[in-house]
């Protein structure tokens, strides 16, 4: 029994002592610099290595929730126990798939982080920094709307974004808190006033920025500032960084600007002006048709959207549009092969009259898994799906999105249903524009709660 517990003792204590011998201390100058050269290899390495694992997630993505998940069990039976009642009204609603991203990113960033570290501060400071700064392309990425991925919907990448950009702050925090220690330590704070390290501040700020504007709370209540922030923030992030990362990352900040000047180019390309005419449905609802040549990207897919703005005649105005799209989407009620196209609108804040011209962009296609276009067949109404019946539930201006689903699916054979909750009995005028929709009184029930 001696012999086990000594054992034991001695396990801890090699484990105390290998945690001690890891945890990072400032080391005396003279090694610092003998070192100067195996931290810059170590520090170049490891970007190229979060680089390259970036990328291969990226690729992966499509496959990301198809892959069997060996914790769904575990998980399950974590859930069963939740008050959901409770759960509700907390801040943080359990989420599998935020576990899993959280989960995935903190183990793969902690351990390009924190390996071959030779205790030493400088390289703990030096890759975490470099890491955060590597993923930057990934975050960015994960922003393209529509996602150049295959069968990805833009809204299903935004966790990922969110998250992984989160972690890259902490990341990025912590590189700036290690710096400011070892400058006070070895007496050189005076350090922090260099041009490249100034670069880095302002970078920091700018990170900082973007995660308090983008908490819920803030996000709701001043939108507009939050998306604002979000765009400058971005590019102010990519020309600091290059001034401020040593060595240099010329490529890395090539490839960021690319992707930033490609969302530009592609919003100007799928833009054009248009007129509008608008019909008041009721005090709630307002139809608004829009003529086919407006729409420069067009899809048979349906419940495609597209994303409007008011026209300025102010290059300045017009550029701002370009480089902060803050746009309003709307979902197309129509299809292609119509006459003009028609949008069932909720009445707000954002005014739509025949009196203005509108920047029109889009269209942006829904990610509609069981409806694939047929590839042998001209007719656009054609699609391969496996639906034989189908219930849509949607309230108020939401029916916009379900009608050209249930007239494709109508006409590829499919029974549908619309389930359509609304407050107020005059928007029922709306289904007047659809006659040719609703062929029969099966199509839709509906419901009034006001």
């Amino acid at each position: 029994m001696t012999s086990i517990v000594t054992h034991i003792q001695t396990i801890i204590a090699w484990i105390l002592d290998s945690i001690s011998d890891w945890i990072p201390r400032i080391p005396p100058k003279s090694v610092s610099d003998s070192r100067k050269e195996l931290r810059k290899r170590l520090t170049l390495e490891y970007g190229y290595y979060t680089f390259i694992i970036t990328i291969v997630f990226i690729l992966l993505i499509p496959y990301w929730n198809r892959a069997p998940n060996y914790f769904v069990k575990l998980y399950s039976r974590l859930v069963s126990n939740i008050d959901y009642s409770r759960a509700r009204n907390n801040w943080f609603t359990l989420n599998l798939q935020v576990i899993k991203i959280i989960v995935f990113w903190s183990v793969a960033l902690s351990l390009l982080s924190l390996l071959q570290l030779n205790s030493d501060v400088q390289f703990l400071a030096a890759r975490l920094g470099r890491v955060a700064t590597y993923c930057l392309p990934t975050i960015l990425f994960l922003t393209l709307r529509p996602s150049p991925l295959p069968h990805t919907l833009y809204l299903s990448l935004l966790p990922i974004h969110k998250w992984l950009s989160r972690l890259v702050i902490l990341q990025s925090l912590g590189h700036t808190f290690l710096y400011i220690i070892f400058f006070i330590e070895r007496g050189t704070i005076q350090k922090i006033w260099r041009i490249d390290n100034l670069n880095g501040v302002v970078a920091m700020v700018s990170f900082l920025l973007i995660m308090i504007t983008s908490l819920p709370p803030f996000r709701r209540s001043v939108y507009n500032f939050f998306f604002i922030i979000h765009y400058l923030s971005s590019w102010i992030i990519i020309i600091t960084l290059y001034f401020h990362v040593r060595p240099s990352i010329p490529y890395i900040t090539a490839l960021n600007a690319s992707i930033l000047i490609y969302q530009i180019y592609y919003r100007f390309k799928i833009t054009t002006i248009s007129w509008i005419e608008t019909t008041e449905i009721s005090n709630n609802l307002l139809l608004v048709s829009i003529p086919n040549e407006s729409i420069k990207l067009k899809s048979n897919i349906p419940g495609c959207h597209i994303r409007m703005i008011n026209y300025n005649n102010s290059i300045i105005q017009r550029l701002k549009t370009l480089f902060v799209p803050i746009q309003h989407p709307y979902t197309l009620t129509t299809l292609p092969i119509d006459n003009s196209q028609k949008l069932v609108v909720r009445k707000g804040t954002f005014e739509l009259t025949e009196n203005k011209k509108y920047l029109i962009t889009g269209v942006y296609k829904p990610h509609l898994q069981f409806l694939k276009p047929s590839p042998y067949q001209s007719n656009q109404l054609i699609f391969q799906t496996a639906v034989k019946k189908c219930l849509i539930v949607v309230g108020g201006s939401a029916i916009s999105f379900a009608i050209p689903i249930l007239r494709t699916l109508n006409y590829n054979g499919s029974m549908v249903k619309i389930v359509w909750v609304i407050r107020n009995h005059q928007d029922l005028k709306i289904l007047d524009y659809f006659k040719n929709v609703f062929v029969n009184d099966d199509c839709i029930d509906v419901y009034m709660t006001g």
